[in-house]
């Protein structure tokens, strides 16, 4: 029988080489694609086969722990475009918009281009686009700016949650945090 899900979650440049992770598993925009549990199961043995488990067992990552993390993620990518869809199409532009009010453009810029950097998408990943240019193309009705703005928000919500913890170096923000105040 053959399995039938595919769950999608972010991971930064950092832990893609690290792990050495084939840009065929990634998907656009920026999300990797996890199709079955087979390799699930396997990615998380990547995982652990790169970590001194012998010395900090507590740090092993489990294949549930992972599919948990990808349902979340695309549980919550779920109701934002719920509500995009029916309540606030242009919800993540009026952020924007706000944040930029607040700080300023170039700050925001800035912030959104060094997100780009770090967890890249295809097309920035292979060398194809420079962030800058990205953030200016559309993916399908979306702006760039606005899908990385959700990204980034989801981003923070995967650091903050403590179930995440085992493995947040899949998605550590540390740096982008060091950069740019997100």
């Amino acid at each position: 029988m053959k399995e039938s899900f595919c769950l999608k979650f972010l991971i930064a440049k950092k832990a893609r080489e690290r792990y050495g992770l084939d840009e065929k598993l990634f998907s656009i925009p920026w999300s990797m694609t996890f199709s079955g549990f087979q390799f699930l199961y396997e990615f998380a043995n990547r995982i652990n086969e790169r970590r001194n488990l012998s010395d900090h067992p507590e740090q092993a990552v489990k294949t549930g722990q992972l599919n948990g993390a990808g349902l979340i993620n695309e549980i919550l990518h779920y109701v934002m475009g719920y509500y995009r869809q029916k309540n606030n199409p242009d919800g993540f532009e009026f952020a924007l918009d706000w944040a930029r009010g607040r700080n300023s453009p170039l700050v925001v810029e800035r912030i959104l281009t060094s997100f780009v950097d770090q967890f890249p998408p295809l097309p920035v990943q292979r060398g194809e686009k420079l962030p800058i240019a990205y953030l200016q193309d559309r993916l399908q009705d979306r702006p760039n700016h606005q899908i990385a703005a959700e990204e980034i928000l989801l981003l923070y919500l995967a650091n903050e949650n403590p179930a995440f913890s085992s493995f947040c170096d899949l998605f550590d923000d540390s740096d982008l945090e060091r950069e740019v105040r997100y």
